[in-house]
């Protein structure tokens, strides 16, 4: 048994997060994106956007994600946990449908969820479905969260609903958003998925480096 392989591994590790971080704090380095537009994800969040967590948090996580992304959904649970840990901590989920049509109706559905102030309770239900978005499917856990489908359904194919996802698109790629999940720690951008330990540490840093 090679007894350097953990060493190597931590330091592997370190010079990752390092690297993450450090891109975070110096936003011209990464995806050739102006600075202005990498900003503390605090300033990236719109008075829109739904909210996760603490509304008044110290520490605003962005995070890009669809539906139908299993990285994103394999993030979920560690979102969560770093909830419970830092009660401090605003996550701002930002629905961003690349998957194709089914990942844009399920954008639309939490989008209308919203209105219901159900975003978070059917988002949680629909990442933690198996296989594919499908409308019956949707239908099934919004009523099962006691939401009127007839009401949801009508704002589901609303122009506005349809605007606030094309917003959505258009803000991810003007960030040069191009892989998911995509997140925005403070003012670390977070390109891919991460395990808990790392985000917690990403956390830390985010909350000594805030602007």
């Amino acid at each position: 048994m090679d007894r350097s392989a953990a060493p190597r591994a931590m330091t592997t590790r370190r010079a990752l997060l390092a690297g993450i971080a450090g891109a975070g704090l110096a936003p011209r380095l990464a995806f050739g994106a102006p600075a202005d537009r990498l900003q503390n994800a605090r300033d990236i969040a719109e008075a829109s956007d739904p909210v996760i967590g603490n509304p008044a948090g110290d520490v605003t996580l962005v995070d890009f994600f669809d539906l139908q992304c299993p990285a994103c959904r394999a993030m979920e649970p560690r979102l969560n946990r770093l909830l419970a840990a830092d009660h401090g901590l605003r996550i701002v989920p930002i629905d961003y449908p690349i998957f194709g049509p089914r990942s844009r109706m399920g954008a639309r559905a939490l989008l209308a969820a919203q209105s219901f102030g159900a975003y978070e309770a059917l988002r949680a239900k629909l990442l933690d479905a198996y296989g594919l978005l499908t409308l019956s499917g949707i239908k099934t856990a919004a009523i099962g969260l006691g939401l009127d489908w007839d009401h949801l359904h009508r704002l589901m194919t609303s122009p506005a609903i349809a605007a606030r996802v094309e917003a959505n698109l258009a803000r991810g790629q003007a960030l040069g958003v191009r892989r998911l999940p995509f997140m925005i720690l403070g003012t670390i951008r977070i390109p891919g998925e991460l395990h808990y330990a790392d985000m917690l540490d990403l956390l830390h840093s985010a909350r000594r480096h805030q602007i």
